[in-house]
């Protein structure tokens, strides 16, 4: 007997309907590589139950007042002091 699986693929708008954040922080994750995605043709779609896993395993980050250079997330794990950023 094979198994058959069951995925929900998501839109980028299902997942910032989850996720409570904006279509474009969804897009901007993908594109950096923080949550993984499927490209079909031209249409992008999410597993919704990687994305938490990739989410649950990596650090904990939200979208916020980061550097220029990591698209405006902030790493939750460091230690903000005024301007100066120590691990």
């Amino acid at each position: 007997m094979s198994e058959q699986h069951t995925y929900h693929m998501a839109t980028a708008n299902d997942l910032a309907a989850i996720y409570q954040i904006s279509r474009f922080s969804v897009l901007r994750a993908a594109r950096t590589g923080l949550i993984p995605s499927v490209r079909i043709g031209r249409l992008l779609r999410f597993d919704v139950a990687k994305v938490h896993e990739a989410l649950e395993s990596k650090s904990a980050f939200v979208t916020g007042q980061g550097d220029a250079g990591n698209g405006g997330l902030v790493d939750l794990n460091e230690q903000h002091t005024g301007e100066e950023v120590t691990r």
